[in-house]
């Protein structure tokens, strides 16, 4: 099957004013690479805080890196 959806090394941060990210480096996402095929289900699951609306909203391009 053919990928649908392909995320490669995709990195991403908040400007270095943004206090709500924990990393000094300002790093949200780092090096993040997944693929979805069709008729995959796939769930987005960790810590709060973790980047987890980050990474949806950079693949549905509401943010854009």
């Amino acid at each position: 099957m053919n990928p649908v959806l392909v995320l490669e090394s995709i990195n991403f941060s908040y400007s270095n004013g943004n206090k709500s990210v924990p990393d000094k480096k300002g790093f949200a996402l780092k090096d993040i690479s997944f693929s979805v095929e069709e008729k995959d289900f796939i769930s987005v699951i960790g810590k709060n805080g973790s980047g987890k609306s980050t990474l949806v909203k950079l693949f549905s391009k509401i943010l854009v890196g």
